[in-house]
């Protein structure tokens, strides 16, 4: 059995490393105003997932706007650069009739990564504003104008979830801080109470970093960011591999610095959404929940497992060496790729 499952560990992290290319963050922003006839769009997305995804023209056209039933007649007005490395892509869509039932199919979600989450304000004739969160499993969205907008909170709680159990190097991140030297400590609750320590860690430095981007607006580019994620992966693997236990002991103060990087790899997604101020700090609360939230379901997959392979100090050992070694590799493999 505890054979079984290190194999099962192991696999799943060179199916991630096979499958997952470099992660960006996968969220963009649609701005869609009813104005009489008319349907005005305008859409944010990060620049380079769009480039290496699609085109703007192309996004319009996969981008399907039903009033009532029958089709609009989409048409590209301009694209432009949307700080800080966004690309604003503007068009309209001719209804023919002013509609009363909105249907919004978001179809270029399919050139785009699995991941990618689309957070979609539909604004009728009066003004009020409807808020819904579009993603691959889910492409559409139907809207009765006029209808109560939506709650903002549960969108962004939602967003955070799946941005981390779709992020692969934010998973293997937290995998290589768990793979704790099984002499580390001398009892499961010890070896609790570290775990508790490393990711409490990790969880004050990315809700730092967060909130500083989303309030304040400061944030280094994706093109630091990202590399310094992937980087933050392969030296959390190769610790595990070369360090002694006793600097592993000490894991918490590295885990807090990379923390404030991947926090700033988590803003991205909430600076491309161009919220109102005043609705900052409680999207930044939502999303950040989401992310608490699905951490913690990782976790609660991967340590049983682990614990019970301590059980056996050989297959425990063995089992955290090559997973050490992948997540290594997924590290270096990602930098790479990022940087060039």
């Amino acid at each position: 059995m505890k054979r079984v499952v290190a194999a099962l560990l192991a696999l799943s992290v060179l199916f991630a490393s096979a499958v997952a290319a470099a992660h960006a963050i996968g969220v963009s922003k649609g701005e869609y105003v009813v104005s009489g006839d008319d349907v005005e769009v305008s859409l944010v997305f990060r620049a380079d997932e769009l480039a290496a995804s699609t085109t703007p023209a192309a996004v319009v056209q996969d981008l399907a706007i039903e009033a009532d039933g029958t089709p609009c007649r989409g048409t590209l007005d301009s694209t432009a650069p949307d700080a800080p490395d966004g690309l604003r892509v503007v068009a309209t869509y001719a209804c023919g009739h002013a509609p009363r039932h909105l249907h919004v199919h978001a179809g270029f979600l399919d050139r785009l990564p699995s991941g990618h989450a689309h957070v979609a304000d539909v604004t009728d004739a009066r003004g009020r504003k409807s808020e819904h969160l579009v993603v691959l499993a889910q492409p559409n969205v139907d809207v009765d104008l006029g209808e109560a907008p939506s709650v903002g909170f549960v969108t962004f709680v939602r967003a955070g979830i799946e941005h981390i159990l779709t992020g692969p190097d934010h998973l293997l991140f937290l995998l290589g801080l768990v793979l704790l030297p099984r002499e580390l400590e001398s009892s499961r609750r010890e070896r609790i109470k570290s775990l508790v320590f490393v990711l409490t860690a990790f969880t004050l430095g990315h809700s730092v970093s967060l909130a500083i981007a989303t309030l304040g607006g400061v944030a280094p580019s994706s093109r630091v960011v990202e590399p310094l994620v992937a980087l933050s992966v392969a030296y959390v693997g190769a610790e595990n591999l070369f360090a002694r236990t006793r600097q592993i002991r000490r894991r918490a103060l590295i885990t807090l610095p990379f923390g404030l990087v991947h926090g700033f790899a988590f803003a991205s997604g909430l600076l491309l959404v161009h919220l109102p101020r005043r609705e900052l700090p409680l999207a930044l609360v939502g999303f950040n929940s989401g992310v608490e939230l699905g951490q913690l379901a990782v976790m609660t997959l991967i340590l049983p497992a682990l614990f019970l392979l301590a059980r056996s100090p050989r297959a425990y050992d063995t089992t955290r060496r090559a997973l050490s070694i992948a997540v290594v590799a997924c590290g270096l493999v990602w930098f790479f790729q990022r940087v060039l």
